[in-house]
């Protein structure tokens, strides 16, 4: 199984790496004043008045923090000639202990807060709310970057955020297929597993044939249509209470759905027992929707 991913490789180096800056961007944001002085005062090394300097107009320009390694060769040459410094090599490293000691001070002068278990559960809240809405990894990502910039707190490593959202996914997926053992007689078991059965004489699956819609008006194609949806509504009669226990919204019914829609009988057979069955039935009831909706509309 391949790993669970939000951002493509190149969209995670750039994610993960400090803004490529322009001869006249770095003249607006590397800006010598009275305070940056003030802070540079406590540090005696050039190496790490440059590391803090680099460490603090990325801070403003991303939220993010990066080691010296990360900066580029033009950004370090370029601090070094302003506060009048000793040119460092880009190959220079913050021990553990000064790197966050700066990135506590920069917090504290900026005005924003660490990316600490407060905020992981800020995260995590948002994330499941948009999981249950089932909006796509990317947007949920994309979210979760937004209410951390609103509340004022640092952006942290893509790893970290990619970890919080896809345990909620996982979390939320799991919260599904509790309730639906729960709910689910073997009885309606047995007859969601016969719709990947082959009907006698044919040579598609029960699935597969109620998949199929005839848009034609004439009666013998509404009469093959009204068959299909009274088969449908049997199955959601049954399967219907137990939407109302689910924490599932329309949106999450057409996902769903769509899997199945989009999905070769064989694909679906590979999935696990209680995957499938949570499939099979939120299809089921948005089929049946689909379906009589389009009979009425021909009616």
């Amino acid at each position: 199984m391949s790993r669970f991913n939000i951002l493509s490789f190149s969209e995670q180096k750039e994610f993960e790496t400090p803004k490529e800056l322009t001869g006249d961007e770095r003249k607006v944001y590397f800006r010598k004043n009275s305070v940056i002085n003030n802070l540079l005062i406590s540090i005696n090394s050039s190496v790490n008045k440059v590391a803090f300097s680099l460490m603090l107009y990325h801070f403003k320009i991303s939220k993010k923090f990066f080691q010296i390694n990360m900066f580029s060769n033009k950004d370090v040459k370029y601090i070094s000639h302003i506060f009048e410094l000793n040119y460092i090599d880009d190959q220079c490293f913050l021990e553990n202990k000064t790197f966050n000691r700066y990135k506590n001070q920069i917090l504290e002068h900026t005005g924003y807060k660490a990316f600490n278990q407060e905020a992981k559960e800020l995260i995590g809240a948002k994330a499941y709310n948009l999981a249950m809405q089932y909006i796509r990894p990317k947007v949920i990502f994309n979210d979760c970057i937004k209410l951390l910039l609103e509340q004022k707190i640092e952006i942290p490593k893509y790893h970290a955020l990619l970890l919080i959202i896809s345990n909620i996914l996982q979390q939320y997926k799991n919260s599904l297929l509790k309730i639906l053992n729960e709910y689910l007689s073997i009885e309606t078991k047995e007859w969601l597993d016969e719709l990947l059965l082959f009907g006698e004489g044919q040579s598609i699956s029960k699935l597969t044939a109620l998949k199929g819609f005839y848009q034609s008006v004439k009666p013998k194609e509404i009469k093959f249509n009204t068959q299909d949806f009274e088969k449908l509504q049997k199955m959601n009669d049954k399967l219907y209470p137990i939407i109302q226990s689910l924490p599932i919204n329309a949106r999450g019914i057409e996902y769903f759905a769509t899997i199945v829609m989009k999905s070769d009988i064989f694909r679906i057979k590979r999935r696990e027992d209680s995957d499938r069955n949570s499939i099979y039935y939120v299809s089921v009831c948005h089929a049946t929707w689909y379906f009589s909706g389009d009979i009425i509309e021909i009616c």
